[in-house]
């Protein structure tokens, strides 16, 4: 629909200012362009806005009157008898009596068939040419009057190539096609597949949906509630001896939940004064979670004033980029400003302003990096990114946009808040700063009642280790009493794959975005289902192996040492003790270390201030006539000789100085018993650092590690970090030398550290943690086996009343149970060889879900569902590839992060 500006020219450009105005274009930006000469073609970007959106908002109303019907034809032409199908294509009646009919051709695209035109008989009653192609395969780009169609098993391949590749673009899929047809690629076959794939997106969904309905799983939140069988399907034990009904084993923590930010998933602004013609949103997500419940928590926490970039908001004008408006406080906090004393952080008693103090530590390098975030890129960007969260076992439960901003207060607000309103009590939740939020949420509206339920942060457990050591002793999962093995470092493996979905979705609209990423979101969630035996087994596997081969050697090793717990328990309270003050020394201490210093440096300097002056008056000058020569070593001495006296002589104020502040009659000499416990402390001081310095090498190459196995990135990226690792090798071999010199200095000496004696190393923590691991791993295989006994009754059940009803569900809700029967056959098969490991603790068999009655005699038994013998051959194991060196460095960081450094 184009304008025509010929003829009555005002009267075009009323038309024009009407669209303008619909559009939220500025009126005075008309007027001046209604001014300007007709060559500069202003008009015609106007023009082209008012096309596109008119167009695609009369496509999607045509679209919505005709959906279900097509969604129907769908239905119909994929799960029908091959007759019935060719009856209602043919457009024959009921009594198979033809009716009246005419031909309708359009242009198709069909790699299977390649057939490029399509003639198809139409009724004369038909309502939509798209209801009648896709009663022949085919799926139409325009509901109304077509004139090319793509096919529905051509759009399926496209489909299924996304889920695996989310990379994988439509101009790409566009361009495979044409080679299929042997013709140059056509830029207009990009848009055909793009809005054919968009409907077929939104047909196969709402198929879902109906399916869901059926087996009554479509209720609202159903699937946060319920697609984690693992977490979800709590089980009651029942006695056949006993009438009464004991629950499973009590847990410490009822979720174990992660979530965090990514802005991997940004999508690009519109330029300046340039109107989306694609406004529609997807407001029935069943993923992420609304603008407008994320915002009521904007105003939680006030961000701190302080001098750097603030936060480009959506609509603002590049022209006020100014460096002054850059220099302002941000209206909304981030996840760590509830320590600042502006969000109620008032002053404490002693110990709360020191935990504050210490907590704020932690987050200072995220402050660094989130500064490096908040620049006036984000105004390129209508979202920034995304923030999401997951349990456990890495089924995605929300996602939310980050929109026009980093990741603020407001995000995780939201999670908690869900997380309170739908998952029940006692979450433990992992984030990379969870140490400081938690003093945020302590001081929120949500505060409270997350304090009575049971909640909890912590920090993930690989992030944790870059916090400082009296926050890894409070929030590390690793010494969290219920958290298990569990390392909730989910999010870092879910972002690993959606970020391959960027690539495909920065220009996107924000309707097709969010299209996109839910329809990935729900291929990744299937994928964990199918992968969630092998998860429980590797784990129970893991944790049989610490608790069978490692305790034994543990309770002999305290045998030995003739130690019990309740020393194990006191040396635990020491050490959280030491590392709470470590860095805060006495004023005694730091003015005995500094006179011991002095006294080494004035001993140092007076046997050179001997020997200088020795060297001055016993210098006498050669025989000879070159005096010149003389002069000079004759003036090199007298300068050393004097160089050396004011040293001395200003060291030895500094200690006549330090001798007078702390109140000594004599001076401290070698043999004093103040002397050696300084030089006694030094020792140990100097190991300590040597140990800090050493973990700070392994962890920053640990993120040199992670870096490197990111997909897609650059040779020459790939090039810089293999040489930075081979850097950190060497720097970590010359830590561990001097920390072997400083170990053996101490009195008594310490062990020194080498490659091969790391991997040998456990600790107390691990093996606590195993054994809850093994708790939590007999409940949550309980509950698998639970749920896929009552599925398998459940699906019984539907299909016999869908059977019976002749509903036309009956083939879709079929197909779903058949994939859904052999996922279960393969997690059965899983769950049987949990049972045969030798160390399994837990009870054999389903259980009875909390809330509903037993099943009936006979239903424990099912015959359907055998283990699938042929999966133990295709077990779904992570293995991490890497030379002895790699594995070795990771037992370093295992004992470095549990090494006593007192």
């Amino acid at each position: 629909m184009d304008i025509n500006m010929e003829g009555n020219e005002d009267e075009a450009w009323v038309d024009v200012k009407a669209d303008a105005e619909e559009l939220g274009v500025d009126e005075t930006f008309i007027d001046a362009m209604q001014h300007m000469s007709r060559w500069n073609g202003h008009w015609r970007r106007i023009a082209r806005a008012r096309t596109w959106r008119v167009r695609v908002a009369r496509q999607e109303e045509a679209w919505g009157r005709v959906l279900d019907e097509v969604i129907k034809a769908y239905v119909c032409w994929k799960y029908q008898s091959p007759d019935e199908v060719e009856s209602i294509a043919s457009g024959r009646s009921a009594d198979n009596e033809p009716e009246q009919t005419y031909d309708y051709t359009v242009g198709v695209y069909d790699i299977f068939t390649r057939t490029t035109q399509l003639t198809i008989q139409r009724k004369g009653d038909s309502i939509s040419p798209a209801i009648d192609l896709i009663r022949h395969g085919y799926l139409a780009k325009s509901p109304t009057r077509p004139s090319v169609a793509v096919a529905i098993a051509t759009l399926e391949l496209l489909y299924r190539l996304r889920q695996r590749k989310p990379s994988y673009s439509i101009e790409a899929f566009a361009k495979v096609v044409c080679d299929y047809y042997n013709i140059p690629y056509r830029r207009y076959l990009q848009e055909v597949f793009a809005d054919t794939f968009e409907v077929y997106l939104r047909i196969i969904w709402h198929v879902h949906k109906s399916i869901l309905e059926a087996l009554g799983w479509g209720t609202p939140d159903w699937r946060v509630k319920n697609a984690c069988r693992a977490c979800c399907y709590k089980v009651r034990r029942h006695n056949s001896c006993n009438s009464n009904l004991e629950n499973e084993p009590p847990l410490r923590f009822g979720r174990l939940i992660a979530m965090d930010g990514n802005n991997s998933l940004k999508r690009m602004a519109t330029a300046a004064h340039r109107v989306a013609g694609d406004t529609r949103s997807l407001e029935d997500s069943d993923y992420f979670l609304s603008s407008d419940f994320v915002n009521r928590f904007a105003n939680e926490v006030h961000g701190r004033a302080t001098k750097g970039p603030a936060v480009k908001h959506k609509g603002q004008d590049s022209d006020e980029d100014s460096d002054e408006d850059l220099d302002g406080p941000e209206t909304e906090g981030d996840p760590t400003d509830g320590l600042h004393p502006s969000n109620g952080a008032a002053a404490g008693n002693e110990a709360q302003d020191a935990r504050r103090r210490r907590l704020a530590l932690c987050v200072k390098n995220w402050k660094s990096a989130a500064k490096d975030e908040k620049k006036k890129m984000w105004a390129i960007f209508d979202e920034s990114g995304v923030f999401a969260a997951a349990c456990c076992h890495g089924f995605v439960l929300w996602i939310m946009d980050m929109v026009c901003s980093g990741e603020l207060a407001k995000y995780p607000f939201a999670i908690v808040a869900k997380t309170l309103e739908l998952l029940g009590e006692r979450p433990l939740i992992g984030y990379n700063v969870g140490c400081t939020f938690s003093v945020t949420t302590e001081r929120s509206s949500l505060g409270p009642a997350f304090t009575a339920a049971g909640g909890a942060f912590c920090v993930c457990a690989f992030h944790g280790y870059s916090h400082s050591y009296d926050c890894q002793l409070e929030f590390h999962p690793n010494v969290i009493e219920g958290a298990g093995l569990e390392d909730l470092e989910t999010m870092e493996r879910l972002f690993s794959m959606t970020n391959a979905l960027a690539s495909v979705t920065r220009y996107a609209s924000p309707y097709r975005r969010r299209l996109f990423i839910e329809a990935y979101l729900w291929q990744l969630d299937e994928d964990k289902h199918l992968s969630l035996g092998t998860f429980l087994l590797n784990n129970y596997k893991q944790a049989l192996h610490i608790v069978d081969q490692q305790a034994n050697d543990y309770k002999q090793a305290m045998t030995s040492l003739g130690i019990t717990t309740a020393d194990l328990d006191q040396w635990e309270v020491e050490q959280s003790n030491f590392f709470s003050r470590l860095g805060e020394e006495e004023p005694y201490n730091v003015h005995a270390i500094a006179y011991v210093e002095r006294l080494q440096e004035l001993r140092d300097l007076d046997s050179r201030r001997q020997r200088a002056n020795t060297n001055f008056l016993s210098y006498i000058p050669g025989e000879g006539v070159n005096y010149t020569r003389d002069l000079a070593a004759t003036r090199r001495a007298e300068t050393e000789h004097r160089h050396a006296n004011e040293r001395y002589e200003r060291v030895y104020a500094d200690v006549c100085a330090l001798k007078i502040q702390m109140g000594l009659v004599a001076r401290w000499t070698t043999t004093s018993p103040e002397y050696v416990a300084v030089m006694k402390y030094l020792k140990e001081r100097k190991y300590q650092r040597a140990l800090r310095k050493l973990q700070k090498l392994v962890t920053q190459r640990l993120f040199e590690l992670q870096r490197l196995n990111v997909a897609q990135t650059g040779y020459k990226m790939r090039t810089h970090i293999t040489k930075s690792l081979q850097t950190w090798c060497k720097a970590i071999q010359a830590a561990i030398t001097s920390l072997n010199a400083a170990a053996a200095a101490l009195v008594p000496p310490r062990p020194p550290i080498n490659w091969s004696e790391i991997g040998g190393y456990q600790f107390l923590e691990q093996i606590r943690r195993a054994e809850e691991e093994l708790l939590r791993l007999n409940v949550e295989v309980r509950r698998l086996h639970t749920a896929i006994r009552d599925e398998r009754i459940l699906f019984n059940q539907t299909l016999v009343r869908l059977n019976d009803t002749n509903d036309s569900l009956f083939g879709p809700v079929k197909e779903f149970i058949e994939r859904r029967r052999r996922v279960n056959n393969h997690l059965l098969s899983r769950i049987h060889d949990i049972y045969k490991l030798p160390g399994f603790r837990g009870t054999r068999g389903p259980g009875t879900r909390e809330g509903s009655a037993p099943p009936e005699n006979g239903q424990d038994l099912d015959p359907d569902l055998v283990p699938d013998d042929d999966a133990a051959h295709d077990d779904e194991v992570d293995v991490l590839e890497g030379d002895e060196e790699q594995d070795a460095l990771g037992h370093l960081v295992e004992f470095i992060s549990g090494l006593s450094t007192s």
